[in-house]
């Protein structure tokens, strides 16, 4: 054999031991892509199951928030008809309390008067 057939020797050698690499290469890289795909599935479940969890938490927000302006609405009705009723009462109480009030003043000057005392 000649210098030219061991160099070719050497180079399919060489070659043969270049393509193993690359197959087991190959095979450590599809590997990974295998995990990686399901690492993005998992992920991909955890966050649907954060974003059910988060919009049944909205969905309840947003009825309690609905109930709460309800009840506002309705403490404010509520004041408004004590204010109405305290308003009425004043002015039914109002004018009889100071007619009963002058009397009884006018009353005690008119005994004080009769009595003589001043």
């Amino acid at each position: 054999m000649s210098a030219a057939d061991w160099a070719l020797v050497a180079l399919a050698v060489f070659l043969v031991v270049l393509a193993i690499v690359a197959v087991a290469l190959s095979v450590r890289l599809l590997a990974l892509l295998g995990s990686s795909v399901a690492m993005v599935d998992g992920l991909r479940s955890q966050v649907l199951g954060l974003l059910e969890t988060a919009q049944g938490t909205i969905v309840s927000t947003n009825r309690n928030l609905a109930e709460t302006e309800r009840l506002v609405g309705s403490a404010a009705n509520i004041t408004g008809s004590v204010e109405r009723i305290t308003k009425l009462v004043e002015l039914a109480l109002e004018t009889p309390l100071i007619k009963i009030i002058s009397a009884s003043y006018g009353t005690a000057q008119a005994l004080r008067r009769f009595r003589g005392e001043q």
